[in-house]
C-alpha cells in the first residue's frame, strides 16, 4: 500500500503542449481516421507516438476529446480525405476542438486533463493503485485514475477528476481544534458525494459521474440541481450529470470485480466488453458493427488485455488484428 503524502507535499506544475504538437496529433487523427492505414503509416505513427512523453499526452488529448463529444464532425466521416486542402481544414477542426471542446474548456488548468496530469494520485491505463488514508480508510483507484486529497481541519475531500475509486471510510474522531467529525465528500466535475459511513465507488467519466453503494449509504447533490441532496442506500446505484441524477437502480452482481483484478461479464454486448476492456490498455480496441451485438459471458483479468483478447478468439468466432500496439480491430472470423 501507498501511504498518504502529507499535505505540505508540492506538486510539480503541469506542462503545457506545445500548440505544434498538438497540431500533429490532431494531423494524425485526421489521417487514421479517414480512411484506412497502411503499415509504413502505422509504424510512422507508432515511432511518433513513442518518441515523446508531450506526443502521448497529445494523443491522449484527442482520444478524450473523440470520447467526450460522443461524434466526429461530419468532415471527418467521409470515406477519404484525399485533397490536401481538406486534410488540412478537418486538422485545424480537430485542433479547434482541442483547444475549446464545446466551450468545455480543455486547456484550462482548472480542468481536466491538465488537473488530471498534475493530481496527488494517478495511474496509467491498465494500472491500479492502493492508498491507506490518514483517518484509517482506503481508497483504490482503477485503471486512468486521478485524484487530489485533501484533509485539514474542517472535511476530508477527495476530487475525482476522472476514472474510478472504490473508497472504505472510516470513523472520524476530533482531536485538537476539531470540535466534531469532519465530513466525507467526494467532488467530481458534475457534483458531490457525502459518504454516510460507507464503501462505495465512484466512476466519472463523458460528463457523467457514477456511484455505486456496497455499505451503508451517500448522499448526492449535483452541481447545477435545486433542491436537497439525494440519498442512495447500500446494494443500490446512480448516474448524476451537472443538472440531473438517475433513478436509484440495483448493483450488479460483480459490479466491483475490478478490485480483485477482473472483469466479470455476464450476456455483455461484444461492443460494451471490448469498451470496458479498453479502459485497461494504452490505445483503443475497435469493434466491426457487424459482431457489436455478439454476446460475452466469463470473467477475464484484466493485467493483460492481450490475453483477454487471444481466449476471446477461441470462444467465440472472431478475430484480431494488431495495426500497433495502440490500434486494436476486432472483426468477425474470415
Amino acid at each position: 500500500m501507498t501511504p498518504l503524502l502529507s499535505s505540505g507535499n508540492k506538486k510539480t506544475p503541469p506542462l503545457l503542449i506545445d500548440r505544434s504538437i498538438l497540431e500533429a496529433a490532431a494531423n494524425w487523427y485526421v489521417h487514421l481516421k479517414s480512411g484506412t492505414p497502411g503499415a509504413i503509416e502505422l509504424a510512422t505513427f507508432e515511432r511518433w507516438l513513442a518518441d515523446d512523453e508531450m506526443h502521448r499526452r497529445a494523443w491522449s488529448l484527442v482520444q478524450k476529446m473523440e470520447r467526450h463529444l460522443g461524434s466526429l464532425p461530419s468532415s471527418l466521416a467521409l470515406p477519404a480525405l484525399k485533397n490536401v486542402q481538406t486534410q488540412r481544414r478537418a486538422t485545424m477542426k480537430v485542433l479547434t476542438l482541442l483547444v475549446a471542446s464545446g466551450g468545455t474548456g480543455w486547456l484550462t488548468y482548472e480542468r481536466t486533463p491538465w488537473r488530471s496530469w498534475a493530481a496527488d494520485y494517478r495511474t496509467d491505463p491498465g494500472r491500479q493503485k492502493t492508498i491507506q488514508l490518514a483517518d484509517g480508510g482506503s481508497l483504490e483507484l482503477n485503471t486512468d485514475t486521478a485524484v487530489d486529497i485533501r484533509y485539514d481541519a474542517n472535511i476530508r475531500l477527495m476530487r475525482l477528476h476522472e476514472g474510478e475509486i472504490m473508497i472504505r471510510t472510516a470513523q472520524d474522531i476530533p482531536s485538537g481544534a476539531q470540535s466534531s467529525p469532519r465530513p466525507f465528500i467526494v467532488e467530481t466535475p458534475q457534483g458531490r458525494i457525502r459518504a454516510l459511513g460507507t464503501r462505495f465507488s465512484v466512476r466519472s467519466n463523458d460528463g457523467v459521474t457514477h456511484v455505486a453503494v456496497f455499505e451503508h449509504a451517500v448522499e448526492i447533490t449535483p452541481l447545477d440541481m435545486q433542491g436537497k441532496p439525494v440519498r442512495i442506500e447500500a446494494g443500490q446505484q446512480a448516474d448524476f450529470s451537472v443538472m440531473k441524477i438517475s433513478d436509484a437502480h440495483t448493483v450488479q452482481r460483480n459490479q466491483e470485480a475490478w478490485t480483485r483484478g477482473m472483469l466479470v461479464a455476464v450476456d455483455w454486448r461484444l461492443e460494451d466488453f471490448l469498451a470496458e476492456l479498453s479502459r485497461y490498455k494504452r490505445g483503443r480496441i475497435y469493434c466491426d458493427p457487424a459482431i457489436a451485438d455478439m454476446k460475452v459471458t466469463g470473467a477475464y483479468r484484466i493485467d493483460n488485455t492481450d490475453l483477454v483478447l487471444d481466449s476471446l478468439t477461441t470462444s467465440h468466432p472472431i478475430q484480431v488484428k494488431y495495426f500497433t500496439r495502440f490500434w486494436v480491430q476486432v472483426s468477425a472470423k474470415s
